[in-house]
């Protein structure tokens, strides 16, 4: 039971892996060449400040909606649920043909 769980989340660190290393593909892809270098950085400093922040503020807020009783202590997870479903509107926004306009 055990190393099937261990299998689970290193097949999650993959996946989440995979998916940091296709965004910064399409961020490196939306910008222009002149200026790639300060886009990637803005990107990686973004990146690096929620992985920062994130786990201080899921646990600071799972400890105050248990303390008060928000939702029965799941206000966190009804918080990146709507987040994450916000991101995904946002994605939805997104060009279908990015590259192809590009070419033209």
């Amino acid at each position: 039971m055990v190393w099937m769980l261990v299998g689970c989340v290193l097949a999650l660190g993959s996946m989440m892996d995979s998916s940091f290393g296709a965004i910064f593909m399409y961020i490196t892809a939306s910008a222009p060449a002149s200026s790639r270098g300060t886009v990637n950085g803005i990107s990686q400093t973004t990146a690096s400040i929620s992985r920062a922040i994130g786990p201080a503020l899921a646990t600071s807020l799972f400890s105050f909606s248990v303390e008060h009783d928000v939702l029965g202590g799941y206000a966190v997870y009804a918080l990146f649920f709507l987040l994450s479903a916000l991101a995904l509107l946002i994605g939805r926004r997104l060009p279908d043909r990015v590259w192809e306009e590009a070419n033209d």
